[in-house]
């Protein structure tokens, strides 16, 4: 690397992009917690209460792990967003507005 000065500039663009990568990877895990309690707080009670959902929407926001599965899972892989969070949007609009901005 230090023979090749053009190795040696690929290799450090390459080590801050990846130092950049890691840095962005916390801040949406830390986005995806704090969401994550606050859906437990907010939506689990009114989740319990729905009838006729699966068996995964029900327990989606019964704990912080579970909740921040159900967003990772619906906002980074990109999954079927609307199974568990439609019928808590119908049942008041303020649901639609916290997870339109998660």
């Amino acid at each position: 690397v230090e023979f090749v000065p053009a190795l040696r500039a690929i290799v450090r663009g390459f080590a801050c992009a990846m130092i950049a990568m890691f840095w962005g990877v916390m801040t949406i895990i830390a986005m995806l917690l704090g969401f994550s309690i606050l859906a437990v707080e907010l939506a689990n009670p009114v989740n319990r209460t729905l009838e006729d959902l699966p068996e995964r929407c029900q327990d989606a926001f019964s704990s912080v792990q579970s909740s921040l599965l159900m967003f990772f899972q619906t906002t980074v892989v990109g999954d079927s967003w609307g199974t568990c969070v439609i019928p808590l949007a119908e049942r008041n609009w303020l649901f639609s507005v916290f997870f339109g901005v998660a």
